[in-house]
């Protein structure tokens, strides 16, 4: 995750509509960097970040990455030490996409071998 500390909070919402208010108002607060869903299946908490990873196919540029990074409200991050035009993404708290809408959109563009969300999976018994 892009942030030094990360908090974990759930609601207990099961047959709820999810209160999207609640997920704004922690966007709004200036010291949160990412807010996302968190889901509990089998004994783990399991969510995906603010971030995303490309790899640029062959004919797609460096340049043509930040453009579109820039478009939709992204910021390019780090290249993969192991692995030549393999990208992080983190998406904006202010975007209206999150990060596996955001994956999907820049795959549909043509400009990837690939696009895949960053997800974190936590086990209940190592908090």
């Amino acid at each position: 995750m892009s942030s030094e500390q990360c908090f974990l909070s759930t609601l207990n919402i099961n047959n709820i509509a999810y209160p999207s208010s609640t997920i704004e108002s922690f966007k709004a607060r200036d010291e949160v960097v990412s807010v996302e869903y968190l889901l509990h299946e089998t004994g783990n908490f399991s969510a995906f970040t603010d971030e995303f990873v490309v790899k640029l196919k062959e004919t797609t540029s460096y340049v043509q990455l930040q453009e579109l990074a820039a478009k939709n409200d992204c910021k390019v991050g780090e290249e993969n030490q192991l692995v030549k035009n393999k990208f992080k993404l983190y998406v904006s708290k202010t975007s209206k996409l999150n990060a596996i809408q955001m994956a999907s959109l820049f795959y549909e563009a043509g400009f990837f071998e690939f696009t895949t969300p960053n997800f974190v999976t936590l086990n209940a018994f190592n908090f």
